[in-house]
């Protein structure tokens, strides 16, 4: 069963003997909010907003480890070691 877009803080509960099961719920206007752009923790980072949004071209495994291990060295995501990359980059 889908619940509507408005509905937040679900619960439910069984009745008569666990016969039967009641939805309860709070209609909100303007739906449940969700803040896409928290970071994730781990060794990728990011958070949902960036990993959904950007977009990289396929590197090979022996890429992909590099930076994986040298952010792992750094202490930070790789997600944080490659935009720190571009950033210096970008300075020149």
């Amino acid at each position: 069963m889908d619940l509507p877009f408005s509905a937040t803080d679900p619960t439910h509960s069984w009745v008569l003997g666990n016969c039967f099961y009641v939805i309860d719920y709070t209609v909100h206007v303007a739906g449940p909010h969700m803040n896409p752009d928290i970071p994730h923790k781990g060794i990728r980072g990011g958070s949902m907003g960036t990993r959904y949004r950007g977009q990289l071209e396929g590197v090979t495994k022996e890429s992909r480890d590099f930076v994986y291990e040298n952010a792992k060295a750094e202490g930070i995501s790789a997600y944080k070691w490659l935009e720190n990359l571009i950033a210096e980059k970008k300075r020149g």
